[in-house]
């Protein structure tokens, strides 16, 4: 049951809304809907965001908080998300340190093909190619260190369980993970 504080609040907001005049008004205070509204700020305009429920409830409460690099998007050759991924992860674990922070990934390499570790160690090549400034500017804390390859000893150490029968090594590669909905 919504307290009597709560609606008085709700009730207080909604007026303000009505009173004010706004250049935008985002509907849905999730991850996109926060970003839209904060860059629309940023330029100067005067914006109402407005939720049904709180901040990043939705969606975005239930995402795996990734933020990632663009690294996936070398599959498809699309080195522009490549390095727009790249430079928005970049900004965001300078923009909010607190909220962000980086994040090591392991998978296992199998064989030769799209699962081996030399496909993987091309495609981070290509990628340290592509956002070469993936760390400028970034807080010691907040650095990514650069991707690479490791042995199938050094794999079997880092993932306990991880299924030997194949396994030629790992790849190890950085992106970054959000802590909370907040951000």
């Amino acid at each position: 049951m919504e307290s009597s504080k709560h609606a008085l609040r709700r009730d207080v907001e909604l007026a303000r809304l009505a009173d004010e005049t706004f250049d935008l008004v985002v509907v849905g205070a999730g991850v996109h809907g926060a970003s839209m509204a904060r860059a629309a700020t940023l330029q100067g305009w005067r914006v109402a965001l407005v939720d049904a429920e709180d901040f990043g409830s939705g969606a975005s409460a239930n995402s795996l908080k990734l933020v990632h690099g663009g690294l996936r998007y070398l599959q498809r050759l699309d080195v522009a998300r490549v390095r727009s991924s790249s430079s928005a992860r970049r900004r965001l674990l300078a923009l909010a340190p607190h909220l962000v922070r980086p994040l090591r990934c392991i998978v296992p390499t199998y064989g030769y093909g799209a699962r081996g570790r030399w496909i993987h160690a091309a495609a981070f090549r290509i990628g340290d190619l592509l956002a070469p400034d993936r760390s400028r500017g970034l807080e010691p804390g907040q650095r990514l260190p650069r991707s690479l390859t490791i042995s199938r000893a050094r794999c079997l150490q880092a993932i306990p369980g991880v299924e030997a029968r194949g396994l030629t090594g790992g790849a190890l590669w950085y992106d970054a993970v959000a802590d909370t909905d907040r951000l």
